[in-house]
């Protein structure tokens, strides 16, 4: 089959993905883990993790991987709920002018004093970004570093594809899924910049070729 990159954002995106995992470790190979490991990579992303604990603690889920960890806490799953969507305002405030990260979180992010707007918690996110897109997105700003080195490294491993005479794939794409929720805030709010992201990552790893990208919200 080809090789894929799964990335589940936020509660339905983990819990959807868990269960894709689960099922092609089962019927797709075999139960053979090295040889899904070799075409498949997963990443889930979230700022609570309610629905880590749910997947990795579902008895089916245990039954299907034969034993296996449906997630790999220390490679796959990218915990956000560390963020101080607060703190990072303040200390984008601070930032000199050369500092471009700062400078285009100031350029979206509404600050904690406008009348009528939402103002940033003041604590971390690991209860979740309380539907609250901007608040949410800082999750993402906070971990992007580690986002990029996990589709990287996913990205790395489908190789480069192979064209035949006259620019036709000779192998079929490796296929990029990403499963969200357009509700809440942790999943809603990281999507854009995830998609993006995974776009321009792609055509710098993949010889500048456009991503065959698959979005279910």
């Amino acid at each position: 089959m080809p090789k894929g990159l799964f990335v589940g954002l936020g509660g339905a995106g983990i819990t959807t993905v868990a269960r894709l995992k689960a099922l092609l470790f089962q019927r797709a190979y075999g139960s053979d883990k090295r040889a899904m490991d070799e075409d498949c990579s997963f990443i889930f992303y979230d700022t609570d993790k309610m629905s880590i604990r749910n997947a990795l603690s579902d008895a089916e889920l245990q039954r299907m991987m034969g034993g296996y960890p449906v997630i790999d806490l220390g490679n796959e799953f990218i915990d956000a709920g560390c963020t101080s969507p607060y703190n990072m305002y303040l200390r984008a405030k601070q930032a000199s002018d050369s500092d471009e990260i700062a400078q285009r979180m100031l350029e979206w992010a509404i600050g904690p004093n406008v009348e009528g707007h939402f103002c940033f918690p003041q604590k971390k996110l690991d209860e979740g970004a309380g539907a609250d897109r901007m608040a949410g997105r800082m999750g993402f700003l906070f971990k992007r570093c580690e986002f990029e080195e996990k589709i990287r490294s996913g990205l790395i491993k489908f190789g480069q594809p192979l064209f035949a005479e006259g620019g036709n794939l000779e192998v079929e794409h490796p296929s990029i899924w990403v499963f969200s929720s357009s509700n809440g805030g942790t999943s809603s709010s990281a999507l854009l910049d995830v998609l993006y992201l995974i776009d321009r990552l792609y055509k710098h790893v993949i010889n500048n070729v456009d991503p065959y990208l698959r979005l279910t919200a």
